[in-house]
């Protein structure tokens, strides 16, 4: 199984010609990181090639959106140079119960998930290249005795810690918290401990289907290695632990945006 990554140094180009880049999707293998912060003077970097399978080129291609100067959007994907962040939009599902998926596409575990989005889990690993992250394993995880069974990747260097955050309306006033305060100990009734999330960044078959956009996984609690963004919290080895936090949650059907920007 092959790993999307990416190389390159980070230059001041403009984001068109990351557009170009992303057009360009090769058939390379590398990684890349980052030097200095992302501002409006140096807009997201062009990096110097994508590696994926070529046939992912042609989906990624149709939803590049040039927003302006320092905005690009790949499909339902937003990506925000200036304050080098990511943004999403979801809908409330569950806020009550068990939950192993903090996000998932309509299509994924659903009836386990805090959060649905119409984004393409592709497209925000691209994005979380695009500002600088690099994927790699969850130090979270428990790992197998037998090599054979272990997850994509385990022996790289872990994957860029994200912080995550949820925001939403409620009557005329904005409100926002980190995302694992959306979450509790069943046991204790408390909310999750304060945590950076890890950008795993999923996997590609042999058949070239990236995995999360297969599964529907994009940002789970219950370690999984096809999502994008997985916890790494001990507690994340077990799927009977987390529930949704009815106490800090929206009402089901409330939209919302998700929003992921590099950890401290």
């Amino acid at each position: 199984m092959t790993r999307i990554s990416i190389k390159g140094r980070g230059t001041g180009l403009a984001l068109v010609a990351v557009v170009v880049c992303v057009i360009g999707f090769a058939l390379t293998v590398g990684r890349r990181e980052r030097s200095e912060p992302v501002s409006a003077a140096t807009p997201v970097p062009t990096p110097a090639a994508f590696g994926a399978i070529e046939e992912l080129a042609g989906p990624i291609r149709e939803r590049i959106e040039q927003v302006d100067p320092t905005t690009l959007r790949i499909g339902r994907v937003t990506v925000d140079a200036a304050d080098r962040q990511i943004l999403l939009p979801a809908v409330v599902i569950l806020n009550e119960g068990l939950i192993e998926v903090v996000l998932s596409t309509w299509y994924g575990k659903v009836h386990e998930s805090v959060f649905s989005t119409p984004v393409r889990p592709l497209d925000l690993h691209v994005a979380c290249l695009l500002i600088g992250l690099r994927e790699g394993p969850n130090p979270g995880w428990r790992l197998p005795e037998e090599v054979e069974y272990r997850p994509p990747g385990w022996d790289k260097p872990p994957g860029s810690l994200v912080n995550v955050f949820v925001g939403w309306e409620a009557g005329s006033e904005p409100r926002e918290m980190p995302i694992e305060a959306c979450l509790m100990d069943q046991p204790t009734s408390r909310s999750l401990p304060s945590t950076a999330w890890v950008f795993t960044g999923s996997w590609l078959d042999p058949d070239g289907v990236y995995a999360a956009d297969a599964l529907g996984s994009i940002i789970t609690n219950y370690h999984d290695p096809s999502a994008v963004i997985d916890c790494p919290l001990e507690l994340g080895q077990a799927d009977d632990y987390t529930f949704a936090n009815p106490s800090r949650l929206p009402d089901v059907g409330t939209t919302v945006t998700i929003r992921i920007v590099p950890a401290k």
